[in-house]
């Protein structure tokens, strides 16, 4: 697994360039990302993600405290996998989480 602070770092990360360079090659089984992001925000880094051939296949979850209806249509039109509302609280978040690795991480591990 592997964590990144913005939109540039996780195309760095992707591309194993940068101070990602070290990272084996391959492609995680999975990307979550927020729309509200620095330096890159979510939309732009789906859109690069999801024009990439090397990289459109990777499911795409959209993880963030929108929840206006243009921003999960742009999320859909460039491609993204899901579109999950961040809960306001701890417990609803666990929940969350749960529902999302039910839903996208039915393997052993992450490949990252």
């Amino acid at each position: 697994m592997a964590i990144v602070n913005n939109g540039r770092d996780a195309l760095d990360f992707l591309h194993r360039s940068g101070r990602h360079a070290h990272w084996p090659e391959g492609v995680p089984q999975l990307i979550l990302t927020d729309l509200n992001m620095p330096q890159m925000d979510g939309l732009e880094l789906l859109k690069t993600i999801k024009e990439d051939d090397r990289l459109a296949e990777i499911p795409v979850v959209v993880l963030t405290t929108s929840t206006a209806e243009r921003d999960r249509e742009a999320c859909a039109l460039l491609g993204a996998n899901d579109y999950l509302v961040k809960p306001h609280n701890f417990e609803d978040f666990v929940l969350l989480i749960d529902t999302l690795t039910t839903r996208w991480l039915q393997t052993d591990s992450l490949a990252m």
